[in-house]
């Protein structure tokens, strides 16, 4: 299973009308395989049809769509992806889903900051700090699906299933990243928590 398989899953089965891509990428892997009778993708480095050339932050404040479900896989900060998800999900649709790429980077190095990394090389930096932080205290269903680095489901369509979790102030991948592993679901027990209301 991938992200595109995760997403186009939720989109048949719920019955989602509209989509949002940030960060859509050079290759367009994802976006023109997602099949959702509305798409918009925003990606300041990328032109193509259905892209608006901006970053996040930009297109936030300049336009006031709502959407069924939202793939954030912009820049892989977590400064930045903590505002994507903010963002996403004042602009969510009730019952929608918002899904975040490269949460389970394979080991430390996958995760180093934006400046040492090289075009070419695999990134999946910060993000699985933003997804932590935020499943920690959501009031929403939450969970990992343990493929395609991982990918981070907040389910506003169920409540939250487990209690609050208690982290420090500043996370460090060796101490703190286990405990995003506790959220990881396998496909089986995603096509379950995927259907539930």
């Amino acid at each position: 299973m991938n992200r595109t398989q995760i997403i186009n899953h939720f989109i048949r089965h719920r019955e989602y009308r509209s989509y949002l891509e940030i960060g859509v990428g050079y290759g367009l892997w994802n976006f023109p395989h997602v099949q959702c009778e509305s798409k918009q993708g925003v990606d300041p480095g990328v032109r193509a049809e259905g892209i608006l050339q901006m970053g996040s932050d930009a297109f936030f404040a300049s336009d006031s769509k709502t959407f069924d479900l939202i793939f954030i896989d912009g820049l892989h900060e977590d400064w930045q992806v903590d505002r994507d998800i903010q963002n996403s999900l004042q602009r969510l649709n009730d019952g929608g889903v918002v899904i975040l790429h490269d949460c389970l980077p394979p080991d430390e190095w996958h995760q180093r900051p934006g400046a040492a990394f090289r075009p070419g090389e695999p990134w999946n930096g910060t993000v699985w700090k933003s997804a932590l932080r935020y499943f920690a205290k959501s009031p929403f269903r939450c969970y990992v699906v343990d493929c395609d680095w991982g990918c981070g489901v907040i389910d506003t369509r169920g409540a939250r299933d487990r209690g609050q979790l208690e982290l420090p102030p500043e996370l460090e991948y060796e101490r703190d990243f286990i405990r995003l592993k506790e959220f990881a679901v396998n496909e089986a027990e995603f096509l379950e928590l995927s259907l539930k209301v």
